[in-house]
């Protein structure tokens, strides 16, 4: 299901693909943040597969050497226990690697978005043998850790906001469970009851199991009402 956060993330990958084309040693990253169950984790899973871009997600108890093990882990090997060995192992494996593909995501980013890790990946970002871009996908309370945490890396970043749910994931819903349904309507009535890309995919689920075929906004009001109560 390519959902609205699946084409945010397609378009960032791309917009920094360019800008390495253009200009390789002109390093740029990105934050893209939003609420809890607008679809971020499972838009990650489907376009790191598809664009191959390696991707991890962040612990909440995490090391610098444990941060680099997981960025080299990410990228196909097998990481050692010393973090010089480890972006020694990184570097080699960049090397094979146009510096355009040089992108990585970060699920849960707001967890490492801290100046110790910030310092390191930095350094990764701007040593000429791995000028690797970092896109940090993260909940809201990253937009105050932009302000709070200040760092050098932040003038380097695109800072993309995502939409709890808008009418291209309606659409790709309605797709994905054969569903009928005015797509306007349905988008109208999730965003006044502020549904996230979850809610509509569950409610989608259980109706369309259920043998409905033609959606509109009290069908769909009475589905939620039905899972809140599960």
């Amino acid at each position: 299901m390519k959902t609205h956060v699946y084409l945010t993330l397609k378009r960032c990958i791309e917009a920094i693909q360019n800008m390495k084309k253009e200009r390789p040693d002109g390093i740029v990253h990105a934050v893209v943040y939003g609420d809890w169950g607008c679809g971020k984790t499972k838009a990650i899973q489907q376009i790191s597969k598809e664009y191959k871009i390696p991707c991890f997600k962040a612990e909440r108890e995490l090391t610098l050497s444990k941060l680099i093990r997981k960025i080299v882990r990410a990228w196909g090997t097998e990481a050692g226990f010393h973090k010089d060995q480890n972006i020694d192992l990184l570097i080699a494996l960049l090397s094979r690697r146009a510096v355009y593909e040089r992108i990585m995501i970060i699920d849960e980013a707001q967890r490492i978005y801290k100046k110790a890790f910030l310092d390191e990946l930095k350094d990764l970002a701007e040593d000429e043998e791995c000028l690797l871009s970092f896109i940090f996908v993260a909940d809201q309370t990253i937009k105050n850790l932009l302000t709070e945490v200040y760092h050098s890396l932040n003038k380097r970043i695109l800072v993309l906001p995502l939409e709890r749910i808008n009418k291209v994931t309606i659409e790709s819903a309605l797709k994905k469970y054969d569903l009928q349904g005015d797509v306007e309507e349905l988008t109208k009535f999730a965003k006044e009851n502020g549904l996230v890309t979850l809610d509509v995919d569950n409610a989608f689920f259980f109706l369309a199991k259920a043998g409905i075929k033609e959606l509109n906004s009290e069908i769909l009001k009475k589905a939620i009402e039905q899972i809140k109560r599960i």
